[in-house]
C-alpha cells in the first residue's frame, strides 16, 4: 500500500503536518482553510511528478488560502537555475512569461539559497534584486528545500499579514513533502522499471553497467559480495577477486556509517528496494558520496541482490562550491574588490588551477585588475599588448576558450604562450552593462588530465557572471556617487538663486551650472512671449548661431513646453518632432520650465545624453521654476505697494477736495441759507439748490476719481463706434450734436472703463462749449487710436496739461475731475492722452494706443 511506502526519509513530512496543528491561522473560515490545505496536501501526496505537485501546490495557494498570484520554480541542478513550472491563472493573466532564475540575481534565488523564507512589503525597496517594471509591489519567497520556491505575491504594497505567511509556511513545507515524495516516485518507478529490465537481462548486462555495481547475498544479516564489475574495481580500487566471499560493509563502509549500512541491509533483505545518498570508502581511504539503488534477484534459497553504487561526489561538491559563491556574492561586509578576489580564489579552487585573475581590455591593452594565484608575471597592475595576450582570442569567442594542453593545439609559438608559458585554462568574457570590460581566467602551468568537464564549466561561468555583477554593482555605486555629488552642488546652486532679484539673473546662473555641473556644454533657458519661445541665457559656448527664436510649435522645445513633459532624445535624426533642428545635432535634452519656458542640451553626438543626465536636468530646472515664482511673486508684491501707494495718494487727494473744493459751494449754500432767513426770497432756495448740485457733482466726481485704479480688468476687442454711442446716450445733450467718422474700428480694451472715458470728455465738451456744441469722434492719422473735438473755445496752450490735474476747471460748472478721470482710465490701458486745438479752434483730445 501506498502506506508502506513511508520510510525514516518521510519524518520531516510527519513533523510539518505535527506542526500545522499548532499554527493559528488568523482567518474567519480557520477549519475551512485548515480542511482545505489538508485535501491539497492529500492530492499532492498522491502526485506521480514534481511537475503535478507544483501544479496542485498553487491551486492549493489560492483555492484554500485566497492566495492568487502563486507561482512555483523547480530547481534543476544540472544547469543550476530555477525554473518555472505551475502558475495559476491569475499569473497568466497578468505576465505573458516568467523568468529563469539563475545564482544570485533575484529575490527568489535568495531564498532558495539561504533556505530561508523572505516576506517584502515592497519589493522596489530591493534595487538591483527586482524587476522594477513588474506590477508586483508585495511577495512572500518560501523555498522548497533543494526544490525550488513557492512565490505568493500581490500587485499592492503591504499586502501579507502574519498569517499570510504561516500559511505559506505551511504549504511550502508540505508541498517540499511531497516533492521530495515525488521524486522518490520516480526514482522508484524508474528503477523498478529498470531492474524489471535488468532482471530479464543482468548476466549480459552487469558489466556493463558505467557505474559500480556488485551483487550480494545475505548471511546472518550480512551482505557478502559475489562479484563486482569494472566500474566498482575503477573506483573503489579492488580487485574482483580480492573482495568475493567477503563482507561488502567491511570493504567499503566508513566506521561511523556502520548503522546506516545494518539499517539498508534489513530493509532491502525485506524485500523492498533502496534508494538513498550514502557515503561509501574507496580502498585508499578516501570517502565518497554515491546514490545506492538495489534491486532483488528472485532466487528460492535466499536472498540475493543487485546493488548499483552512482558517484555523485562531484554534483556534491558543486552544490557546496554554490553555496560558498553565494554566500561570497552576498557578504556586505566585503568590499567589491574583495569579492571579486574571493570569487577568483573560489573559481581557482573549484577547477583544481593554479591561477585566477581577471583582465581589463582599453586602448588595445591587456591590464591585470585582480589575481590570485603565485604566476609572478600575472599580478595586479600588469600590463601588456592586447596581441601579446590570451585575451585576444577569448573576447573573439562566442562562449568560453578552453586549452587542456598546448602541446595538442598551435599554440606554441603564440607570443601570450611564450610570455606567461600557460599550458592549460579556461576563459570568458566579461560585459558590464552590456559593453565588453575583459576576461576572466582560471589557468595553470602544468597541462591538464583531462578537458574541463561541463560541470566545471557551467560554474566558472557562475563566478565569471558574479565577477560582472559586482563590477556592475561598482559601477553603479561610483555613478551614484558621482550623481550625489552632482545633486548636492545642484542645491548649493538654489542657494545662490535665492539671491537673484529678477528673472534674467536667474537664467544665466541656470545655463551657468548645466555647464560647470552637468557637463551640458552647448544649453540655453527659452521663455514664452507671445506665440514665440525666445532664447534668455545660453551656456558659455553657445555662440548666438546655435541659439534663435521659435514659433511655440516648432520642433522638440515645442513639443515639451506643450506637452509640460521633459524628453530625452538619443538620436535627433530618428524623430520628426525635433525639426527644424541644426544639422551638426544628433541627441538632446528638453526639460520644460514650469508653462512659461523650456531648458534645453545639445551635442553633436547620438546617444550623448541618458536618464541619469535628464533626471538632473530636471532637478536643476526645478529649483529654477521656484525662483522664478519667487522673483515674480516678489514683483507682483512690489507692484501692489505701489498700486497701495498711488491708492493713498488718491486718498489724499480726496481728502484735499472734501477739506477745500466742497468748502466754497457750502459757504455759498450756508450764505443763501441765512439769507433765505431773513428774507425769505425765492430765488435764494435755488441759489441754494445749485450749490448743492454742485457739491453733489464734486462728490461723484471725487468718488468715482478715487476708485479708478492704474489696471483694468479682462480686456477684449470692443467696437469704438458701439461704445461712443452707448456713452453718448447716458449724457444730457438737449441740442448738442455727435458726428461719428467712417473707419472708427475695434480696439482691445475694458469696455466699462472706455465707456466712462467717453462719457467724461463729451460731459467735458459741453460744460465748456455749451449746449448748442458739436462733437466728432473719429480715428487718428496713423490709425492707431482715435480723437474726441469739439467745437467749443478750446483750452488755451498755456492751460492744456493743467486741464489733467485734479480740481483744475475753467468753467464755473465744471468739478475739475473729469479730465483727470480720462488720463487715469487711459494710463490704465497703456494708452497715451494729449490735447490740441481742433479744426474749430475747440478742445481736440487724443488717445494714442
Amino acid at each position: 500500500t501506498a502506506v508502506d511506502r513511508f520510510d525514516r526519509s518521510d519524518l520531516p513530512l510527519a513533523k510539518v503536518l505535527a506542526a500545522n496543528a499548532e499554527i493559528a491561522l488568523d482567518r474567519v473560515d480557520h477549519e475551512r482553510t485548515l480542511e482545505a490545505l489538508h485535501e491539497g496536501t492529500r492530492a499532492m501526496m498522491d502526485a506521480k511528478t514534481p511537475e503535478e505537485v507544483a501544479e496542485l501546490a498553487v491551486e492549493t495557494a489560492r483555492d484554500a488560502l485566497g492566495l492568487s498570484l502563486t507561482g512555483c520554480w523547480l530547481y534543476d541542478p544540472d544547469d543550476v537555475r530555477l525554473h518555472p513550472t505551475a502558475f495559476t491563472d491569475e499569473c497568466h493573466a497578468l505576465f505573458d512569461e516568467f523568468p529563469t532564475y539563475t545564482a544570485g540575481d533575484s529575490l527568489s534565488w535568495e531564498a532558495f539559497a539561504t533556505g530561508e523564507a523572505a516576506v517584502y512589503d515592497d519589493v522596489g525597496s530591493q534595487p538591483g534584486a527586482y524587476n522594477t517594471d513588474s506590477p508586483i509591489a508585495s511577495e512572500i519567497i518560501v523555498p522548497l528545500g533543494n526544490h525550488g520556491i513557492l512565490n505568493n505575491a500581490s500587485t499592492d504594497p503591504e499586502t501579507f499579514e502574519a498569517s499570510d505567511v504561516s500559511a505559506a509556511r505551511i504549504l511550502a513545507a508540505n508541498t517540499e513533502a511531497a516533492l521530495e515524495r515525488a521524486e522518490r516516485e520516480m526514482l522508484l518507478r524508474d528503477r523498478e522499471t529498470q531492474l524489471e529490465r535488468e532482471r530479464d537481462r543482468f548476466a549480459s548486462l552487469f558489466e556493463n553497467v558505467p557505474d559500480p555495481s556488485v551483487v550480494v547475498e545475505m548471511h546472518d544479516d550480512d551482505p557478502i559480495t559475489k562479484s563486482v564489475n569494472a566500474a566498482f574495481e575503477d573506483v573503489f580500487g579492488y580487485e574482483s577477486e580480492t573482495v568475493v566471499g567477503r563482507s561488502l560493509n567491511d570493504l567499503i563502509v566508513p566506521p561511523e556509517h556502520a548503522d546506516e549500512a545494518r539499517e539498508i541491509d534489513r530493509t532491502a533483505s525485506g524485500g523492498n528496494d533502496v534508494a538513498r545518498e550514502v557515503r561509501r570508502q574507496t580502498a585508499s581511504g578516501e570517502v565518497r558520496d554515491f546514490l545506492f539503488r538495489n534491486v532483488s534477484i528472485d532466487r528460492t534459497d535466499e536472498y540475493e541482490a543487485f546493488g548499483i553504487y552512482t558517484d555523485i561526489t562531484e554534483r556534491r561538491e558543486a552544490e557546496q562550491f554554490r553555496r560558498w559563491l553565494y554566500e561570497v556574492v552576498s557578504d556586505s561586509d566585503l568590499t567589491a574588490d574583495e569579492r571579486v578576489r574571493a570569487l577568483l580564489d573560489l573559481g581557482r579552487e573549484r577547477l583544481g588551477m593554479e591561477i585566477g585573475y581577471l583582465t581589463r581590455i582599453e586602448a588595445g591593452t591587456q591590464r591585470i585588475v585582480e589575481a590570485c594565484g603565485t604566476h609572478e608575471e600575472i599580478q595586479p597592475g600588469d600590463e601588456c599588448p592586447l596581441p601579446q595576450s590570451y585575451c585576444r582570442k577569448t573576447v573573439d569567442s562566442d562562449g568560453p576558450m578552453t586549452l587542456r594542453h598546448v602541446a595538442e593545439t598551435d599554440w606554441e609559438d603564440d607570443p601570450a604562450y611564450e610570455a606567461f608559458g600557460l599550458e592549460a585554462y579556461v576563459g570568458s568574457k566579461v560585459s558590464v552593462n552590456g559593453e565588453l570590460y575583459g576576461a576572466v581566467y582560471f589557468a595553470d602551468r602544468e597541462p591538464r588530465d583531462e578537458g574541463f568537464p561541463t560541470v566545471e564549466l557551467a560554474f566558472a561561468d557562475l563566478v565569471t557572471r558574479g565577477i560582472a555583477s559586482e563590477l556592475e554593482r561598482r559601477r553603479y555605486e561610483q555613478a551614484l556617487e558621482a550623481q550625489k555629488h552632482k545633486i548636492e552642488r545642484l542645491h548649493a546652486v538654489a542657494t545662490n538663486l535665492v539671491s537673484c532679484e529678477t528673472e534674467a539673473e536667474v537664467y544665466e546662473l541656470t545655463v551657468d551650472a548645466a555647464e560647470r555641473i552637468l557637463d551640458l556644454y552647448l544649453c540655453y533657458v527659452g521663455i514664452v512671449e507671445g506665440d514665440s519661445i525666445v532664447p534668455k541665457a545660453r551656456s558659455s559656448r553657445a555662440g548666438p548661431e546655435h541659439v534663435r527664436e521659435m514659433d511655440i510649435e516648432e520642433g522638440t522645445a515645442g513639443k515639451t513646453l506643450r506637452s509640460g513633459t521633459s524628453r530625452l532624445v538619443e538620436d535627433v535624426g530618428a524623430t520628426d518632432a525635433a525639426e527644424p533642428v541644426r544639422e551638426e545635432y544628433r541627441s538632446a535634452i528638453s526639460v520644460p520650465i514650469g508653462d512659461f519656458g523650456v531648458f534645453q542640451a545639445v551635442s553633436t553626438d547620438k546617444d550623448e545624453f541618458d536618464a541619469e543626465d535628464l533626471e538632473l536636468a530636471e532637478t536643476l530646472v526645478a529649483h529654477v521654476v521656484a525662483t522664478v515664482e519667487r522673483v515674480r511673486r516678489e514683483r507682483e508684491l512690489e507692484r501692489g505697494r505701489e498700486e497701495l501707494e498711488r491708492q493713498n495718494d488718491r486718498l489724499e487727494e480726496f481728502a484735499s477736495v472734501v477739506s477745500h473744493d466742497l468748502r466754497n459751494p457750502l459757504g455759498v449754500a450756508q450764505g443763501y441759507l441765512e439769507m433765505v432767513r431773513e428774507s425769505g426770497a425765492e430765488e435764494d432756495f435755488a441759489k441754494i439748490d445749485r450749490a448743492h448740485d454742485r457739491m453733489e457733482a464734486i462728490i461723484e466726481d471725487v468718488l468715482t476719481l478715487a476708485r479708478q485704479g492704474r489696471t483694468v480688468g479682462d480686456t477684449h476687442s470692443v467696437s469704438l463706434a458701439d461704445v461712443v454711442e452707448t456713452a453718448w446716450s447716458a449724457v444730457e445733450t438737449t441740442d448738442t450734436e455727435l458726428t461719428i467718422e467712417e473707419g472708427l474700428g475695434t480696439i482691445e480694451a475694458d469696455e466699462s472703463r472706455l465707456r466712462e472715458l467717453f462719457e467724461n470728455l463729451f460731459r467735458n465738451a459741453i460744460e465748456h462749449g455749451g449746449e448748442d456744441v458739436t462733437v466728432r469722434v473719429g480715428e487718428l492719422a496713423n490709425e492707431r487710436g482715435f480723437f474726441v473735438e469739439d467745437g467749443g473755445p478750446g483750452i488755451p496752450a498755456d492751460e492744456r496739461e493743467q486741464v489733467f490735474d485734479h480740481g483744475f476747471s475753467t468753467s464755473e460748472e465744471g468739478t475739475g475731475f473729469g479730465l483727470p478721470i480720462v488720463r487715469r482710465i487711459a494710463e490704465a490701458h497703456d494708452w497715451n492722452t494729449t490735447v490740441s486745438e481742433g479744426e474749430s479752434g475747440g478742445a481736440r483730445f487724443e488717445i494714442d494706443v
